[in-house]
């Protein structure tokens, strides 16, 4: 009876094991990084603008992630327009691959104005463009979050081609001496590629930890 329950916790490791393995197996080719900005107010005031890009591995997941802080300052009033930040570079999904636009960053707005931002990702793979993009509006004064996720279709084969990433905004009906700020944090506008179904869940990784620990249980029982 204790051989046949050592067999089955050891061939639950090795399942478990062989499971997470398997989904790391593959990572995306996805390459990037550069910033191009146009960010100005007129009517007066100031901009500045600390927002970068920088890359991160999520279990084979390549994301380029947009963080850092826009400020604006209207003196006289106006109009703040065509701001906008690009990003871009090459991309390779294979079969069962996708490319996801997430994003989570705050606005504020003190004074007055219309703030209106599109937040868009967009693939060339040697056909039609696929274009991922939402609109979020804050009518100032106030702070809003905004909060979206969405995702291409995955590649029924082997694609290559480019990929763009952009933020851009208007701050409109703007009343003097009004300020804005869009924060980006470290959850920030992000820019994904690969195999989303391949990530680990928590429920994975729990067998895989359970498993390992019946069978040292199993071993030290043994001994």
């Amino acid at each position: 009876m204790n051989k046949r329950l050592s067999k089955i916790k050891t061939l639950a490791v090795v399942v478990a094991s062989s499971t997470l393995i398997g989904n790391l197996a593959h990572a995306v080719v996805f390459t990037g990084g550069s910033i191009t900005s146009s960010v100005a107010t007129t009517g007066g005031g100031s901009a500045s603008n600390s927002v970068r890009v920088r890359a991160e591995n999520n279990n084979g997941l390549i994301t380029y992630k947009y963080t850092g802080d826009i400020n604006l300052t209207s003196q006289n009033g106006g109009e703040s327009l065509n701001n906008s930040l690009t990003t871009g570079g090459g991309i390779e999904l294979a079969a069962g691959e996708s490319f996801e636009l997430s994003y989570d960053f705050s606005a504020t707005l003190t004074g007055g104005g219309t703030l209106r931002m599109t937040i868009t990702g967009i693939t060339n793979l040697g056909g039609p463009e696929t274009t991922l993009s939402n609109v979020e509006t804050l009518i100032g004064p106030g702070t809003e979050t905004f909060q979206f996720s969405t995702m291409s279709p995955v590649a029924p084969t082997t694609l290559s081609g480019s990929w763009t990433g952009l933020l851009e905004f208007d701050w409109f009906g703007v009343t003097p001496g009004s300020t804005l700020n869009i924060s980006i944090p470290q959850n920030s506008i992000d820019f994904t590629a690969g195999d989303f179904s391949a990530v680990p869940e928590p429920s994975q990784f729990a067998l895989f930890a359970g498993a390992l620990g019946l069978a040292c249980v199993m071993v030290r029982r043994r001994r």
